[in-house]
């Protein structure tokens, strides 16, 4: 598996949904039951920050995680908590932080050793038989693509 195109697909695949979408379209309307556009790039943009502390602590196992940690913490709400840091935000605002957050972690991806990649138990926090590759894929890729399709029917539904 090639990280560094799933990283760059799931992105392209992203953008692709959100692309000229009319400026009302984006706080108007839900794309999931409470969130608009907006709160869906947010939380695109959140977990995007949680790779970003992934690949770091790959890179380096004494880096600190305090987003990963929120994120196992079964008493914190990482989506509602997350969603509630952005909701004041312009739009404009929240798609720069995805934006930013994502090319940090694709050159943080690029740092990394295909056999780092590949290689299982490097996420003792997630899961000892899955490497680096199948989290991308899942929590990265698959993700994005969940909710790239989400906005898609938003945007058939309501012509934006």
């Amino acid at each position: 598996m090639n990280a560094k195109d799933v990283v760059k697909y799931g992105h392209e695949a992203f953008l692709k949904a959100i692309e000229n979408l009319p400026e009302s379209a984006w706080i108007e309307g839900f794309v999931t039951g409470t969130w608009n556009v907006k709160d869906v790039v947010g939380h695109i943009a959140a977990y995007e920050a949680v790779f970003v502390e992934v690949l770091k602590k790959v890179l380096e196992p004494a880096f600190a995680t305090p987003l990963i940690d929120k994120r196992l913490d079964p008493n914190y709400q990482f989506n509602e908590e997350q969603a509630a840091l952005r909701k004041n935000q312009p739009y404009k605002q929240v798609l720069q932080e995805y934006l930013d957050t994502h090319e940090q972690a694709r050159q943080l991806v690029e740092k990394i050793p295909t056999e780092k990649l590949n290689q299982t138990g490097t996420l003792s926090w997630y899961n000892l038989e899955y490497s680096l590759d199948d989290y991308i894929v899942y929590r990265n890729y698959g993700h994005k693509r969940h909710h790239a399709a989400q906005i898609k029917i938003f945007r058939q539904k309501n012509n934006a």
